[in-house]
């Protein structure tokens, strides 16, 4: 492997800000909606989400366009889940009732949700897919993903 050092970026950044970016959080209030997901892991079918395995011909949930709302994701299982989801960032409001600690303070497309714990997120939905082109939401691992552990949703 050979590593070609050229000339110094033009306009290069090279200090760092005396204070990080300010986060303007999603305000509980705002919210329109509040949506729960159950993680479970079992034998028939293997891997769910809200009881059910992944379809690629269902869409399990309808989020409205630049709809604020709240998603409550509870791990039923005994082993740490990682759950992401496509299209949004959010913000982690809650783990089981209380305070997210501080390095959780920012803007995630994975929250990882311990065993038996749940997880309240705020999230604003202002990208549009439209009836028939879903984004995903699902467990972040592959072989679960494999096994079913996924959904499909649309923002109209």
């Amino acid at each position: 492997m050979t590593i070609v050092v050229k000339a110094a970026t033009v306009n290069a950044i090279t200090t760092l800000p005396a204070s990080p970016a300010s986060i303007n959080p999603f305000q509980e209030a705002q919210a329109v909606r509040t949506r729960t997901f159950e993680l479970d892991m079992g034998f028939s079918p293997p891997m769910k989400i809200n009881c059910v395995s992944m379809d690629m011909n269902r869409i399990d949930q309808a989020v409205h366009l630049d709809d604020t709302e709240i998603w409550e994701i509870t791990n039923n299982s005994d082993m740490p889940q990682p759950f992401h989801i496509h299209d949004i960032q959010f913000l982690i409001l809650t783990r089981d009732g209380s305070q997210p600690p501080e390095n959780e303070s920012g803007w995630k497309d994975t929250v990882l949700v311990m065993p038996r714990e749940t997880v309240r997120i705020i999230s604003h939905f202002s990208d549009f897919s439209g009836p028939v082109n879903p984004y995903m939401f699902h467990r972040h691992i592959l072989e679960h993903e494999d096994s079913g552990m996924m959904g499909q949703f649309v923002v109209i």
